[in-house]
């Protein structure tokens, strides 16, 4: 987890300067360093798969407010989410909203 909360911060330090070259891009981070701009989420996502595997990473669109999630609402990409999802619900417990990042 260390490894997004510096992913973070990254984001926060040089925001000023990715609003001033990439407003409304999508942005990646990996290790607390910038990595490179995309048009859309999809095309950040598949780099960032293809190129770091599970992650974490960030991909944030650049200019855009934060995201607030539901209480009842968490992400977890690929088949473990479906299992989740269906183990939660014979189980119903309010689920603790993540910090949405592009693990894929």
């Amino acid at each position: 987890m260390a490894s997004l909360k510096a992913d973070i911060a990254a984001f926060e330090r040089t925001q000023g300067e990715l609003e001033a070259k990439y407003l409304h891009a999508w942005v990646l981070f990996y290790q607390g360093e910038f990595v490179d701009a995309f048009p859309d989420f999809e095309a950040a996502a598949t780099f960032a798969v293809e190129r770091f595997d599970h992650g974490p990473y960030l991909i944030r669109q650049v200019g855009a407010g934060p995201v607030q999630l539901p209480g009842g609402m968490i992400f977890r990409p690929g088949r473990k989410a479906v299992r989740r999802r269906a183990v939660a619900s014979r189980h119903p417990r309010p689920l603790i909203p993540t910090e949405l990042s592009a693990g894929l």
